[in-house]
């Protein structure tokens, strides 16, 4: 009797394993072993004395940081104040991807964009007509100019349509209030993923703004007065 008995339950026994729901045995598996933990590589921007943390918007000690991850050091462009040229509406020079692929040109109020040929493409109306210098680059169908002056404090960045120059977003761009008798102003401008970076140079001390490029909102600034 005892040993059917023991032979029912080793036939039982056999008949369970071999009958196991498939979905049983995955949730049996710890989550971490078939999960992905994704971390973004840090990216800094170099600027004067600040090294900024273009995913984290935040300043970091640059001791402890790799050099390796920067992506723009700002004293490697080059600046307006080292060039002697003085020409009457020139042609300032659209930049994708590190090649010239177009160029605008600032007359009265009135913004002109041409292809790399210099073939007018599209004419826009201008507001801010004493800002005459601008940096420009595209992405995508997107175009974005910060236009400045030389001699006067302050910038601002606009995004275009590059294909018919209708504007997208006005960006909010913080000024740094100077006196009037020490203007002098250079700016910069560079895109990473989403994020437009815009350095000042002005007679008074240096800003550094982080923008969204879809919307214009301004994600991050800082100045030599903060």
């Amino acid at each position: 009797m005892n040993q059917l008995l023991l032979l029912f339950l080793g036939v039982f026994s056999l008949f369970a394993c071999n009958n196991e729901n498939p979905d049983d045995k995955k949730a049996q598996v710890k989550p971490y072993e078939n999960d992905t933990i994704h971390i973004e590589k840090p990216i800094f921007v170099i600027f004067q004395s600040w090294m900024l943390d273009v995913n984290q918007l935040k300043l970091v000690d640059t001791i402890k940081n790799n050099a390796e991850n920067i992506i723009w050091d700002v004293s490697k462009e080059h600046s307006i104040w080292d060039d002697t040229r003085r020409v009457e509406n020139p042609f300032f020079p659209v930049i994708c991807n590190s090649d010239t692929t177009g160029f605008l040109q600032i007359s009265d109020s009135t913004l002109l964009y041409y292809d790399s040929f210099k073939k007018q493409v599209w004419k826009t109306k201008y507001a801010t007509t004493f800002r005459k210098y601008c940096r420009a680059f595209s992405s995508g169908n997107s175009l974005f100019v910060s236009f400045y002056s030389p001699i006067a404090t302050g910038s601002s960045l606009l995004c275009y349509d590059i294909n018919n120059g209708k504007n997208l977003w006005i960006g909010d761009i913080k000024q740094m209030m100077i006196s009037h008798s020490k203007y002098r102003n250079e700016v910069f401008i560079y895109k990473t993923n989403s994020r437009i970076i815009v350095a000042g140079q002005e007679a008074m001390g240096n800003i550094l703004q982080v923008i969204d490029s879809k919307t214009g909102k301004n994600l991050f600034f800082v100045d030599d007065n903060k």
